[in-house]
C-alpha cells in the first residue's frame, strides 16, 4: 500500500483477478476508492480463462471489458 500510495501514485486503478478482491476494501480505507475502476464492486474477471467459448458467445474480452469501464470516467 505504501509503496503504491508514494512511488505510484496512479490516478486510475483496475483490480483484475478475485484475490486482488482484498485490495479493493484496503484502498478504501485509505480513500483511494474513487481511483478504483471495477466491475460492478469487484475486481474484472477474464472469462475466457474459466471457458473459452464464453467470450466467443459473449463478444467481450477483459480488455475490451476494461476500456468500457474506462470511457466512464470522467
Amino acid at each position: 500500500m505504501k509503496r503504491v500510495q508514494s512511488v505510484y501514485d496512479p490516478a486510475y486503478m483496475v483490480p483484475v483477478s478475485p484475490p486482488t478482491a482484498e485490495l479493493i476494501r484496503l484502498f478504501g480505507m485509505i480513500g483511494w476508492g474513487d481511483r478504483l475502476v471495477l466491475d460492478n464492486g469487484l475486481p474484472f474477471v477474464d472469462s475466457y480463462l474459466a471457458d473459452p467459448r464464453r467470450t466467443a458467445k459473449d463478444g467481450k474480452s477483459l480488455g475490451e471489458c476494461i476500456k468500457a469501464a474506462l470511457a466512464h470516467l470522467p
